[in-house]
Formats: C-alpha cells, structure tokens, sequence
C-alpha cells in the first residue's frame, strides 16, 4: 500500500506515512524489512526525518537492549531543529535505561531533560521511573518520585499510585499500600464533588491514623466551604489538625468565612485560635 501511493497520488508520501509504515514494521518484529524501508526511503524519496521518525529509531534500539545506540539517535535529533527530541523521546530513553536497571542513568536524563531542554514530564514519564525503582525493591525512592510529582504541579494519577502500591505489596509493605489505596479514592471523590462520601472516608481515614495528602486535604475542605457545609469543615479541619495538618492561607480565610456566615462564632474563634498558634 505504501508503495503504491506515488504512482496512484502521484505524490511523494508524507513523513506521516512514512513514520506509520516504519512504526508498523518495528512493531511486528519486522526489522530487516524495517531497514530495507528506510534505506529505499531515503534513497527515493529524499527522506529528511522528523521528531517522530526518530522517535521510532529510539524505541527500536531501546527494545532491542542496545541503549546506547539510542543516544546515538538523540545526538542526531539535537544536531537539527525540525527533528528536536520531545518528551516522548526521553520517556523511551528513560523507560530503556530503567529496563536494564540504570536507575541514575535514567534519573540523570530526566534532569537533563528538565534543566537542558526544558521539557516538562508528564503522569507517563513519572511512571518509568516509578515502575523503574519498583522494579529494583526501592519503593522509598519510588515514593519520593510522586512527592517530587505534586512538588512540581503534576498531580499523581491512578496509575502512579497503583504502580507504588504494587511496588509496597512485592516489599510485603501491606501497610503502606492501604495509604496509597485510601488516598487514591479520596482524591478521585474530590474531583468528582462527592464531599459527603469524602467526608465519610476522611472520618475513616483519620480513626485509622492514615494522612490524606496536603493537597487533597485542601481541596475537600474549600469544597466543604463552597458547599456552604461550615459544621463538616470545622469538623474536617480539626481532625487534620490533630494529624499534624496545616492547611493553606486562603484555606484559613474560606473557613473563617463561611462558619461567620453560618453565625457559629465559636468555632470562628477556635479557628482564629488555631491561627495564631500555628
């Protein structure tokens, strides 16, 4: 089908097609047939590789264990401004040097590719080294990648947190993948507005003396004041108190506010309290 494009179109095909055909190849194993494609390409057709086109090189080197190969491409990608490595490219780097167990190559990259290119990662990127450092019994490491995650306004998904509890269950950490588990619903019931359920597995949480994550535990209670619900927040702020939570300014003001309007000066004053002494 590929071949039959120029005399059919008679046009040249697009580097789109081009990228396709070639990931197909490689996908299905098919790599001498994958070389024999490029090499006529390029002697045909006047092939000036784009970003994806590489791309497609890198992943081929990374799965066939020859990683350094790959930085071979990622040295030509940088040479040219059409073809600049993106985020997709390091994340195969990253996720070819976790696979062999270069842990601080890989972190080494993701740094690079922050400080050097100035590309920001994603939830996917963050997962290669999750599942990298998971893979090599360092859960703590693993842990502090999705601290470093929230620190830098990526927010950890369903995924980072599953990687890390199953990161916890092969360390036989059955304790700390039951924190992981109730802060995963209690985020996902908070984006979804479910406050009376998020209060009801924050009430759990707390007696079970599991922390909710800073964040999360902000954003139920500014829910709790948008909902008009002051008796829930003040409820909410207390028991977060008592875990050693502090929450954020704004957060204080919302609080103070709606229990004002709700003409409950006395936990008004309790907060002002708290307020101080923090």
């Amino acid at each position: 089908m590929f071949n039959a494009i120029l005399p059919i179109v008679r046009e040249k095909p697009s580097l789109n097609a081009i990228s396709t055909c070639l990931n197909l190849l490689i996908e299905a194993n098919q790599i001498e047939l994958a070389k024999e494609f490029l090499l006529n390409v390029q002697k045909h057709l006047d092939l000036k590789p784009n970003t994806c086109i590489f791309n497609i090189l890198v992943k081929y080197h990374c799965r066939k264990g020859d990683v350094e190969a790959a930085f071979v491409v990622l040295e030509e990608m940088r040479k040219s401004r059409v073809s600049y490595p993106n985020l997709i490219t390091y994340s195969t780097l990253m996720d070819g040097l976790c696979r062999y167990g270069r842990l601080q190559d890989a972190l080494d990259l993701f740094e690079n590719m922050l400080a050097k290119d100035q590309i920001s990662p994603d939830a996917l990127t963050y997962n290669i080294l999750i599942n990298g450092f998971c893979r090599e019994g360092k859960v703590d490491r693993a842990r502090k990648i999705i601290e470093f995650m929230r620190k830098n306004g990526c927010q950890p998904n369903i995924v980072n947190y599953t990687a890390l509890m199953n990161g916890f269950c092969k360390e036989g950490r059955v304790g700390d993948a039951k924190k992981g588990s109730y802060r995963i619903v209690l985020n996902f019931l908070c984006k979804e507005g479910e406050v009376e359920k998020a209060m009801e597995l924050l009430g759990l949480m707390l007696a079970r003396r599991f922390v909710p994550h800073f964040t999360t535990s902000n954003e139920l209670l500014v829910q709790l004041c948008e909902a008009g619900k002051a008796a829930d927040a003040a409820l909410a702020l207390f028991g977060l108190l008592e875990m050693g939570f502090r929450p954020e300014p704004q957060t204080w003001s919302m609080l103070i506010d709606v229990i004002c309007r709700d003409r409950k000066l006395l936990p008004a004053f309790q907060l002002l309290d708290e307020l101080v002494l923090q």
